[in-house]
């Protein structure tokens, strides 16, 4: 789980993004996000472009090219 605010948290598998409060002892589920309504929401706020370079993107792409390439560069 990671920490996003002093009351906030998530949790990220290939599946899911969960949305934590952490106000009490007991961290309680807000919100369950599926991978594809993030999808939704990443073309709906990029407007078909890649988020990270906001160069236009094809239909079904998560990033460029080009960002791709240079991500998995600097990885290895």
């Amino acid at each position: 789980m990671n920490r996003l605010s002093d009351d906030m948290s998530v949790e990220v598998d290939d599946e899911n993004v969960v949305l934590y409060s952490t106000q009490g002892h007991i961290p309680k589920c807000v919100a369950v996000i599926t991978s594809d309504e993030m999808r939704a929401l990443q073309v709906l706020y990029t407007d078909g472009r890649c988020p990270v370079c906001m160069v236009e993107i094809p239909e079904g792409d998560v990033i460029c090219d080009a960002c791709f390439d240079q991500a998995r560069s600097r990885r290895s």
